[in-house]
This record gives structure tokens, C-alpha cells and sequence, in this order.
């Protein structure tokens, strides 16, 4: 493989903006005309490859992010030190072709034209609900996914949007903004998490309950810590031991596991002794614990890791892809990612390699190289 492909550049790209603006890509399953992923193959600079391996946009970012959703679609690069919004709409295709190797830019901010908001951010978060977290001068607030300020930075902390507001601190306290940067829920309280079925976990002093939208104490803190709602329930520790509780606050699973997951297609990993398996919403081992990790279900199946190396399992606990690999990921629009022999690649729902493994790393969406 090479990274040049000049003749198939073009014609790649085109494929690339074009897929990614239909509005039917949020469906599941692999669809090659819809593959796009971040990689590197030397952990120093990063890119994006189709489906056949070419490079549609070549590896020199810092930090990749590819925002697609319906009709909309950008991507916010990480270049030198600060993050910027790539132009995607003016003659993109010769833009992204005047892309070199590192050395071969004489620009301090790479080929004139290239961005539609220059390298200014010092970090940015994931996107949700429209926007971005964004951070200048040790203030954050929020982009839009072409990089303007939907919300000015004038926050100490900002976090992603969930069911319409986000977390954000003033004075080391935490509350809630809107959409339009008001405080919904004042900032009162000692920590936020983010709103999930309609509560939010927070805490004061040292006991964790949960918040509904108004601000008000929907379950009093009680707990030694909790995380958010999924399916129904939340988990909360109670003196060193984890099990979940109900909207209403009450125990739906006794607390008695010494780590939980959230519950993902009706079963979530619990670990008992020093082994990981998954219980059902009544608190029975639907999977018995024989795992030495496990991740949630997705998709179906579930990353698992026995004796060293991981695999996928059916609900049933059954190997439905045998444990052959160094490390593994959930499954999502049918792939997953995995590490065989230190090397990052897909594979599909039944195993198969869809790309093989040769990068140092890969993400359908997201890679940040390391200061």
C-alpha cells in the first residue's frame, strides 16, 4: 500500500463527500460505499482511507474528527498545536490534493485556502445534538459543526448535550445550560453528570442521587457513587459493592457485584470474584461469570477476553467470534475494531477482515495522536 494513489485521489474524494452527505448512512450494517476511517500506520500523523485502503484525505493532522450527520458533514482537524474546521465546501477536492507529507508544507498553517476556520481551539469534544465543546484561552463554550461560537466560551468546564442540556461549571460549581448558553439548572452543585431517561446524576458533599431537569433532588443522594440511566435502570455502589436501582430511587438489583456495566440489549457485564459475566434485569447470571473482561453487547455480541485474548460472544455466552485477537471493541454499522500483533484493523459480524490489520491506529470517526 502507498499513500500517494494520485490517480484514484479525485475519484475517491468525490465518493467520500458524496456518500457521506446522503441521509441514510446512520443505518447498521457495513456498507463499503460508506467507509471512511481516521488511521496511521506510524502513530505520528493521521488521515482517512476508503474502503480499499487509499488515502482520500493523507496523514498529516495531529487530530481527526469526521462529523457526518444526515445532510450535514465536516471535518475538524487538529494542525500544530490548535484545532480548526477544514473547508468542505470551496473546490475541496484540489484543496485536499495539494496535501504532502509534513515537509512538504511551507505554509505555517498548511495550503492557503485550506481551512474555513484557521487553527484557533485548544481542545474540542465529541459532537452531539448540533455542537461541539470547544475550548480557547482556558475557556469553553461550544462550536457549531463549521466552527463558529453557537455559545461563547465563558464556562470553566463544558460537557457534550444530552436530551437538550449540557453540564458546564462557574466558580468550580456544576449546572446545566441550554441550547442558547442560559443556566437552565444553576450551578449549586459539587458535580453533574449528563441526563439520561430524564435524571441526571449529581452530587454534593459526598453522597450521589439523581437530578431531574428542574433541578430538584428526583432520588436524594445516598449513594457511594452512581452512573446514569439505561434501559430503565442506574447503577449505584452502596459500601463498596455495586448493583442498580429503580427511577423511584429503590434497589431493582441488590447491590452485591464488585463492578457493573450500564445495561445494554437487556444484559450488562457484572463482575463477581475476579471473573466478568452478564446478569439480566432481575439480577440472574444470563451469562455466567467465566470472562476475565467483558464489554456491553452491541450489535448482538459482546467483546470478551479469555486467557489473554479476546473474542466476541453471542447472548448466549457462546464464542460466535473465537478469541484470536489482542484487544476488541464493540460493533457498530456492522464492524468492529480489534488489535492483532499490535496492529489496529476492522473486522465484520462474522469475523472476517474487512481491513486488515497494518495500522498503528483506527477509528471510524475519531483519533487524537498523543502530545
Amino acid at each position: 500500500m502507498k499513500i500517494g494513489f494520485k490517480f484514484f485521489f479525485a475519484y475517491a474524494l468525490s465518493i467520500f463527500l458524496s456518500c457521506l452527505s446522503q441521509p441514510g448512512n446512520a443505518q447498521e450494517g457495513y456498507d463499503p460505499a460508506d467507509f471512511f476511517a481516521v488511521a496511521t500506520i506510524d502513530g505520528q500523523y493521521l488521515g482517512v482511507i476508503n474502503d480499499k485502503e487509499e488515502w482520500v484525505i493523507k496523514p498529516i493532522f495531529k487530530g481527526l474528527k469526521i462529523i457526518r450527520s444526515n445532510n450535514l458533514f465536516s471535518i475538524i482537524a487538529h494542525f500544530g498545536d490548535k484545532w480548526g474546521v477544514i473547508d468542505t465546501k470551496n473546490d475541496f477536492v484540489s484543496i485536499i490534493s495539494k496535501l504532502g507529507p509534513p515537509a512538504d508544507l511551507s505554509e505555517p498553517l498548511g495550503p492557503k485556502g485550506l481551512w474555513a476556520i484557521p487553527p484557533q481551539f485548544d481542545k474540542v469534544g465529541d459532537y452531539a445534538e448540533g455542537l461541539i465543546a470547544a475550548e480557547t484561552d482556558n475557556r469553553q463554550g461550544f462550536i457549531d459543526a463549521h466552527g463558529s461560537w453557537a455559545i461563547p466560551p465563558g464556562f470553566g468546564k463544558v460537557g457534550p448535550f444530552s436530551e437538550g442540556l449540557a453540564a458546564a461549571t462557574k466558580n468550580g460549581r456544576f449546572g446545566f445550560i441550554d441550547h442558547n448558553g442560559a443556566w437552565a439548572i444553576p450551578p449549586t452543585f459539587d458535580y453533574v453528570g449528563t441526563f439520561s431517561e430524564g435524571l441526571a446524576v449529581a452530587r454534593n458533599d459526598y453522597d450521589y442521587g439523581f437530578i431531574d431537569k428542574n433541578g430538584a433532588w428526583a432520588i436524594p443522594p445516598q449513594f457511594d457513587y452512581a452512573d446514569g440511566f439505561s434501559e430503565g435502570l442506574a447503577s449505584a455502589t452502596k459500601d463498596r459493592q455495586e448493583g442498580f436501582i429503580d427511577r423511584d430511587g429503590a434497589w431493582a438489583i441488590a447491590p452485591g457485584f464488585i463492578r457493573v456495566g450500564a445495561f445494554s440489549e437487556g444484559l450488562t457485564v457484572a463482575k463477581k470474584g475476579d471473573k466478568r459475566g452478564f446478569i439480566d434485569p432481575d439480577g440472574a447470571w444470563a451469562i455466567p461469570p467465566r470472562f476475565d473482561y467483558a464489554d456491553g453487547f452491541s450489535e448482538g455480541l459482546a467483546a470478551a477476553q479469555k486467557d489473554g485474548q479476546w473474542g466476541f460472544i453471542d447472548k448466549k455466552g457462546a464464542w460466535a467470534i473465537p478469541a484470536d485477537f489482542d484487544w476488541a471493541h464493540g460493533f457498530s454499522k456492522g464492524l468492529a475494531l480489534v488489535t492483532k500483533d499490535e496492529k489496529d484493523g476492522f473486522i465484520d459480524n462474522k469475523g472476517n477482515w474487512v481491513i486488515k490489520p497494518r495500522y498503528k491506529h483506527l477509528d471510524l470517526d475519531t483519533l487524537e495522536i498523543p502530545k
